[in-house]
């Protein structure tokens, strides 16, 4: 699935992120930043990958933690505009194609803030 390789990609710049240690500190700063980002996103992913797998419950309460915490970060550390702009759908398309509405609904909400924390770690890029 597209998640599974996109969370191999995260784990693996994680691991230079990780490797990481000498660098200038507006540059670390923003490489820290990266890496919680792409903490967040792993832990979207996993939602998404357990939102699609209809065996299993929908993981409203947990995505909604996720989103929340995703919001705090992002004012806390880049501002509110972030977890605002987090928060907007303006602008992005995802696809879903399950049948039941309430997780259908879920994992586009998922995917779509998924997406725009993508954009935003490309922002902190170097």
């Amino acid at each position: 699935m597209q998640y599974r390789r996109e969370k191999a990609e995260l784990e693996r710049q994680l691991s230079i992120i990780a490797r990481n240690t000498e660098v200038p500190a507006g540059v670390k700063e923003r490489l820290e930043i990266r890496g919680e980002i792409a903490q967040f996103l792993k832990a979207g992913y996993t939602l998404a990958a357990v939102c699609e797998d209809e065996s299993k419950p929908i993981p409203t309460d947990e995505s909604v933690a996720w989103m929340k915490r995703v919001e705090a970060f992002l004012a806390h550390r880049l501002g509110k505009g972030y977890a605002t702009l987090f928060k907007n759908e303006d602008g992005i398309q995802v696809v879903v194609s399950i049948a039941d509405e309430k997780r259908a609904e879920l994992l586009g909400r998922i995917k779509m803030r998924a997406t725009r924390l993508t954009q935003f770690m490309a922002e902190m890029r170097d």
